[in-house]
Parts: C-alpha cells; sequence; structure tokens
C-alpha cells in the first residue's frame, strides 16, 4: 500500500510537471515485480501484481478512454484476486466494473 501511495503521488507530479518521467515509471515496474517474488504466495501475487501493474500503466500513460478500459481490466483482476482469497466481500467489485463500463459508454456517445 505504501508504494502504491507513493505511485499515485510521483503520477501526480508526473501530470503537473507534463513530463513523461520513463525511468520513474521502470523503477515502479521493476519495485512491483521485487514485491511480488519477495512477497509471492501463489496465483493471488500473480493478480495483485497484474491489477498493480495495469493500474500504473493505466495512471502512468493512458488517455482518460483507454484508462476507463484498463479500469475494468484492474476490477476484473482484483476480483479474482478477492476470490481466490476467498474474501466474497470482493463481489462488489463488479459495481467497479459497471461502473467503468457506464463511463466508458456515456464518454464514448460523448466524444463522437
Amino acid at each position: 500500500m505504501l508504494v502504491s501511495f507513493t505511485i499515485l503521488i510521483a503520477a501526480n507530479i508526473k501530470e503537473r510537471k507534463e513530463r513523461a518521467w520513463t525511468p520513474v515509471y521502470v523503477f515502479f515496474q521493476v519495485l512491483l515485480i521485487v514485491i511480488m517474488i519477495w512477497k509471492f504466495a501463489g496465483i493471488s501475487s500473480i493478480l495483485v501484481f497484474l491489477t498493480s501493474s495495469i493500474s500504473l500503466l493505466s495512471i502512468w500513460w493512458l488517455k482518460p478512454q483507454k484508462m476507463r478500459i484498463a479500469g475494468m481490466a484492474t476490477s476484473i483482476t482484483s476480483l479474482f484476486y478477492q476470490i481466490s482469497i476467498k474474501n466474497w466481500a470482493g463481489l462488489l467489485e463488479i459495481v467497479v466494473i459497471c461502473s467503468n463500463i457506464l463511463s466508458f459508454a456515456k464518454y464514448k456517445k460523448e466524444t463522437k
């Protein structure tokens, strides 16, 4: 969670400076890989890594409409993670998936 919080701060700074900051992106991606290997606990570790990596890619490089698609992907991997650890409250992630789909559809109509 501390890494995720740091990533959000760095992404905010990146947006304000309007720079690509590729080395910082690579650093965070490598850090996520190291954490996954260090704390590896099976499929759940892979799902958390995928969720974090897609989220990082999304906030770092994608435009808003593509961020919505990435949001759907992160929600799906997060849902599978929650199921893998038998956290049935994670089924609420379905609401987030639906929200992303509706948002994507709404803004797709507005951009045409």
